[in-house]
């Protein structure tokens, strides 16, 4: 799989925790059977894939934790976010993308490419790993997409932000911290 989606800010993770019923179940179970595919809802394009091992915890290039209980990871538009998404932290990540991404899936490794940026996260197992039957994603010159992306920087200039609804604590020129405004119902990351 090799799809695209337009730059903007994405929620990458476990598209059970991010979007709502009636896009989770209704657009992606009732009219996609849960498969693996590049779908629109109001405009915005979701790009979910199956993981190769399913459920699990995953990590990406910098050690960041993605739990998966749903067998799946997905690319969602934060406008698309669900309200009240499960605080639990580690369901998936935000980040802000200033050029179009692709979204890779080849042989359980999953990349998100913005410009000559990725994000690499693996999703194999290996004790059930067999290249020669797995769904590989390959290049224009039918060359592995990983040869493509070697050549790429890892995700240094991709930034991860702040979930809709976050507030950041407020510091003065006195260099004085006062409270942190409360989190809205919509935030679902704890800052660390």
């Amino acid at each position: 799989m090799n799809e695209v989606a337009i730059k903007g800010k994405y929620f990458i993770g476990d598209p059970f925790y991010a979007l709502s019923d009636k896009y989770y179940t209704g657009i992606w179970g009732n009219e996609y059977g849960y498969e693996s595919c590049k779908f629109n809802i109001n405009g915005f394009d979701v790009i979910i894939h199956s993981t190769h091992y399913g459920d699990g915890e995953y990590k990406d290039t910098r050690d960041r934790i993605y739990i998966i209980k749903s067998g799946a990871i997905g690319l969602i538009p934060i406008e698309l976010l669900k309200e009240n998404v499960d605080p639990k932290p580690h369901y998936g990540h935000t980040f802000e993308f200033t050029e179009d991404i692709n979204f890779i899936y080849d042989a359980g490794l999953v990349y998100i490419k913005s410009g000559n940026k990725y994000i690499s996260i693996d999703t194999r197992n290996m004790d059930e790993y067999d290249s020669e039957n797995e769904e590989h994603c390959e290049n224009d010159n039918g060359e592995s997409i990983t040869k493509t992306i070697a050549g790429d920087l890892d995700d240094d200039l991709i930034e991860e932000c702040d979930p809709p609804g976050y507030e950041q604590p407020e510091f003065y020129a006195d260099d004085q911290l006062f409270e942190p405004k409360p989190i809205s119902p919509k935030s679902f990351f704890k800052k660390r």
